[in-house]
């Protein structure tokens, strides 16, 4: 008995229905027989676009399959450097998921560019940035090979919005051992100052270290011999007060134990790495708060204010920290940890709680016995407010559409009341409703989705919907398509497509 398969006519009208998920099944299922049977017919064109913004090959690479990137690869029409509206290079692709083998197999393929910078600057800049910023090492350590077969260079910027080397990468998002292959690299110069778009100007890599909280990684970078030490020393309180403002405490603890004379070596730390817990935060912030360079700084330069960290970041851990440092050191003089200091734009950190609507935050700061509950904010943006006006007037904003959201103004508007809060503007302009006053919620036009989700099935919108996603979400290295997001009877349409007869052979 023999069966035999009827292949539809592959046109864009019918990849634009059905034909997509057929097509999108078949190559994330790796059905290697219907594939060559669909590129043989030549009614299968390997351009083609499937979804909006996807391509066959470029779907194949990100579902790591191989066999059919080489059907593809023999295909004569392939364009490797096509691109559908925004998506990532092939090979960027594969690097990004970490497909060893796809990213093998298109490095063996002579039109392969494997240094060429991502068309649209959305995203690493090429395979080995993708590769660096993922964290698979094994994929690395081919690219850099290929590099290196190839004579080009490794430590060069990526077009990106963070304009960062692949070391700056991995710093910034890639794995420890990522990092480490890298600085075994001879040609990787990281005392030179890259072009980093931040605040903080144009500056080494090891600042990228800090920023990122890593502190093992920021130790292995200043272990290494080509660290100008200098440099690390001379912005030493710069580094503290960034690492400080963040909350990353391990890393602070680096930077403290960090000299010119003694520089940082994982070996003398017992092999171990730096990490974060509890008890090293509040011992670290006691080393730090007694240190007098960073006390100085901290007056000078109007360093940060980790009550503001606490706030911005909602985090309560931080608070309560804060809260028993002060309670059990006895003081609160100190500029990073002054509960009524004012930032650069006229806020202390009880209006920023406010504003956020850090509900938790409040009740914390409240419990501080230095705390003023009702300075009043300075600067150009709505001057002379207390922390009352501020949950008043944030309560009454038309911005806000969410019911929690107005349910927290309110419940710091009572909490700040039950301490005494003031008011300092004028009562008559303010008509905002009351928290049990007619809000309603007006539900999102998606809100009922399920008859529209019927509709969907029927039309096929849900799986072209989905076959978009794919390409937008690439770089999460997680599959935004799972085959049951389709929301079609898969098995139903693949009775109706290859119609299979039985038949003597």
């Amino acid at each position: 008995m023999a069966r035999f398969l009827s292949i539809p006519e592959v046109t864009p009208d019918w990849i634009a229905t059905n034909g997509a998920a057929v097509i999108y099944r078949i190559i994330s299922m790796g059905q290697t027989v219907m594939f060559r049977c669909l590129l043989e017919s030549t009614k299968l064109d390997p351009n083609a676009a499937i979804g909006q913004y996807q391509c066959i090959i470029r779907l194949a690479a990100a579902k790591g399959q191989g066999e059919l990137i080489r059907l593809l690869l023999e295909s004569n029409t392939i364009d490797l450097d096509l691109f559908r509206n925004r998506s990532l290079k092939i090979l960027c692709t594969a690097a990004a998921r970490g497909h060893y083998e796809v990213v093998e197999i298109l490095l063996q393929f002579p039109d392969t560019t494997v240094a060429e910078h991502d068309k649209y600057g959305r995203g690493p800049s090429n395979a080995l940035h993708s590769a660096c910023r993922s964290g698979h090492i094994e994929v690395v350590k081919l690219l850099l090979q290929a590099f290196d077969e190839r004579k080009l260079p490794v430590d060069i910027e990526a077009k990106d919005l963070e304009y960062l080397t692949p070391l700056g990468a991995a710093v910034n998002y890639g794995p420890l051992e990522v990092v480490k292959l890298l600085l075994s690299r001879p040609d990787i110069d990281f005392n030179e100052r890259k072009n980093f778009p931040d605040p903080w100007g144009n500056n080494p890599i090891w600042w990228k270290g800090v920023q990122s909280g890593r502190a093992g990684i920021l130790t292995l970078l200043l272990d290494d011999m080509r660290t100008d030490s200098g440099q690390v020393h001379d912005c030493r309180e710069s580094l503290l007060g960034l690492a400080a403002s963040l909350l990353h405490w391990s890393v602070v603890n680096v930077l403290l134990n960090y000299t010119n004379s003694s520089p940082l070596s994982s070996t003398q730390q017992g092999g171990t790495l730096p990490q974060e817990s509890p008890t090293e935060a509040f011992d670290v912030m006691r080393r730090l708060f007694h240190d007098t360079r960073f006390l100085q700084y901290s007056k000078d330069a109007m360093g940060p204010n980790l009550w503001d960290g606490a706030a911005c970041y909602d985090n309560t851990d931080m608070a309560n920290t804060l809260l028993k440092f002060v309670q059990e050191q006895h003081t609160s003089q100190h500029p990073a940890i002054d509960i009524n200091g004012y930032d650069c734009v006229g806020y202390t950190p009880l209006h920023m709680a406010v504003r956020y609507h850090r509900v938790d935050i409040v009740k914390l700061m409240l419990q501080h016995k230095d705390l003023d509950i009702n300075l009043r904010t300075r600067g150009h943006e709505k001057p002379g407010q207390s922390a009352l006006d501020i949950a008043i007037y944030q309560r009454g904003r038309k911005a806000i559409k969410r019911l929690s959201s107005k349910e927290k103004c309110s419940s710091i508007i009572e909490i700040l009341l039950a301490h005494g809060a003031q008011s300092y503007q004028n009562r008559d302009e303010h008509h905002f409703p009351t928290p049990h006053q007619g809000y309603v919620q007006e539900p999102a036009p998606h809100a009922n989705s399920t008859w529209a989700s019927i509709v969907g099935i029927e039309r096929n919108e849900m799986a072209k919907e989905d076959l978009s996603k794919e390409a937008e979400e690439v770089m999460d290295d997680t599959d935004s398509m799972e085959e049951d997001a389709l929301l079609i009877d898969d098995d139903a349409m693949f009775d109706d497509w290859m119609n299979f007869d039985d038949g003597e052979t």
